[in-house]
């Protein structure tokens, strides 16, 4: 069934899922193909972002050189923004400035990483659910596989050591010692047609059964319990919630091999990367195996309708005893939030860094530029703003997209200080000529509030 119903999913399709497949096959860890992939992104966007910085550097020079009359311009209409505006757009109008193409660029590299983010949030998102449902198939089938080429062996031991117990002995005292389970349900005719299903000549007969029962009503009826469910134990019914206490019902069976062969198996298929034990599962501290509502969640949030009709065919409480004899021989959180943390010091660090490269080592050329700068207010916002928003995004997420977005804005601070080297070596000269007309300027300023004090 498990095979059958795998073969019906549908693997992800499309443009990021096919790149990171042709990763993987020179990658095994999917935590590094996630990286290779985003450094491979960054690199094919990098003539972007440097177009992007190049007119916001040629830009910010403008705005540099321009930043005493602009300074000037806010003060005398601080209570009058609209006639500001005016004279700015004057002002620019003079100095043959054009911010609207500027602008132009910058909307157009947001949306190129808006799309490129959200699609790959979707995909990865998609991935995740595929991933985790070819793990538990992995699971249900190596767990089945052992109990099924033990269950003949049980039920062989278990009416052996029936009918040994059977010979010159009460009802009782042959179910006792046999098995110890508790079962949720009894049934007196199907516990009398087990037992009759089991004469052979030298076995309990119905009639001992029947005399037993109607003397010796049990004070405890946990053991025939067992023995009406097992001998009505369909081996085809995989939903069976108790398969693991049968293979237990053996005396010579000690441990579960069902449990132990899953444990080998999750060890075998879980994707780890470092620190994170299921990059499928967020870096939290929850279980690296998903819990069946968990399962659930990553089959709707990937959007594929073949995932949620898979899930449904799934039997929580076999999930959860197939899961739970896992999760008993490999108990640990599958992160430690560190991911999370990452994201919103690498955000941040991101932003800053792009920050300081643009300003000068001139405090108070800095100062007025700053001053001149109607926008300052937003970026500070913007600073506290998109770390947060990452930190959300990787809480909320698999560990996998919280890799994609750490290693991102790590590469994106590499890019940043190399593409600004370039940059500022093209704008050399301009630079040094901006930056001392604005030292002048501001030195006369300081004069004249000298004179005024």
């Amino acid at each position: 069934m498990a095979n059958v119903m795998l073969t019906a999913l549908k693997a992800p399709s499309g443009l990021w899922p096919i790149i990171l497949n042709w990763i993987e096959k020179g990658v095994v860890n999917y935590g590094w193909v996630i990286i290779l992939f985003t450094l491979l992104v960054k690199v094919c966007l990098m003539p972007l972002d440097f177009l992007v910085k190049y007119s916001s550097k040629k830009t910010t020079l403008v705005q540099q050189k321009l930043a005493p009359q602009l300074a000037r311009i806010n003060r005398k209409y601080a209570n009058d923004p609209n006639q500001a505006k005016i004279q700015t757009n004057a002002l620019y109008k003079r100095e043959g400035f054009n911010g609207v193409l500027s602008c132009l660029v910058m909307i157009f590299n947001l949306v190129i990483t808006m799309v490129v983010f959200f699609t790959l949030f979707a995909s990865l998102r998609e991935i995740s659910g595929y991933r985790a449902i070819k793990q538990y198939i992995s699971l249900e089938e190596s767990y089945m596989t052992e109990y099924n080429s033990h269950l003949d062996d049980v039920k062989a031991d278990f009416i052996l050591k029936f009918n040994e117990k059977a010979q010159g002995a009460t009802l009782d005292e042959v179910v006792e010692g046999v098995v110890t389970h508790k079962y949720s349900s009894f049934n007196y005719d199907t516990l009398k047609d087990a037992f009759e299903g089991t004469t052979d000549g030298e076995t309990v007969t119905p009639g001992i059964f029947e005399e037993f029962y109607q003397s010796n009503i049990p004070t405890d009826s946990e053991h025939y319990k067992i023995v009406n469910y097992y001998f009505s134990y369909d081996a085809n019914a995989e939903s069976n919630v108790q398969i693991k206490d049968l293979l237990v019902a053996s005396g010579k069976l000690a441990t579960d091999p069902a449990a132990v062969a899953a444990t080998k198996t999750w060890k075998e298929v879980r994707e780890n990367w470092l620190w994170v034990d299921n990059i499928w599962v967020a870096d939290s501290y929850k279980s690296p195996l998903p819990s069946y509502d968990d399962l659930v969640s990553l089959a709707k949030n990937a959007k594929n309708s073949s995932y949620t009709a898979y899930v449904k065919t799934i039997d929580k409480d076999t999930y959860n005893t197939i899961t739970g004899a896992v999760r008993a021989g490999h108990s640990r959180w599958n992160g430690y939030f560190i991911l999370a943390i990452l994201a919103g010091v690498t955000s941040f660090l991101s932003q800053w860094i792009t920050e300081r490269l643009g300003k000068t080592k001139n405090k108070q050329v800095n100062q007025l530029v700053d001053e001149a700068n109607p926008t300052g207010g937003m970026m500070k916002f913007m600073k506290i703003l998109m770390p947060a928003l990452m930190v959300i995004f990787v809480l909320t997420s698999s560990a996998g997209f919280g890799i994609y977005i750490v290693s991102s804005a790590i590469i994106s601070i590499g890019i940043s200080a190399l593409t600004s080297v370039v940059i500022d070596a093209c704008f050399k000269k301009k630079q040094q000529e901006v930056l001392a007309y604005l030292e002048k300027e501001t030195l006369k300023g300081l004069k004249k509030n000298k004179k005024k004090g």
